[in-house]
């Protein structure tokens, strides 16, 4: 992507960790994913806005979130 970040823009960061091979699958649905030799893998994401200050991290936890519990 070129050019800057303008105030307003929301975007999604999203990471993906695996252990073993880095070769990824990606499903029919073309939304998930998974490590061509099948070891563990992780994925989190965060979504951020720019403001006039910077960025904001919009689905921070903070003190007050609600646990996740499995």
């Amino acid at each position: 992507m070129r050019g800057k970040f303008e105030k307003g823009l929301v975007l999604t960061l999203m990471v993906l960790l695996a252990e073993g091979d880095s070769t990824v699958v990606v499903w029919p649905d073309k939304s998930s994913v998974s490590t061509a030799d099948g070891n563990w893998a992780a994925q989190f994401s965060h979504t951020v806005v720019i403001t006039d200050d910077g960025a904001e991290v919009l689905t921070e936890r903070t003190d007050e979130s609600v646990p996740f519990i499995w």
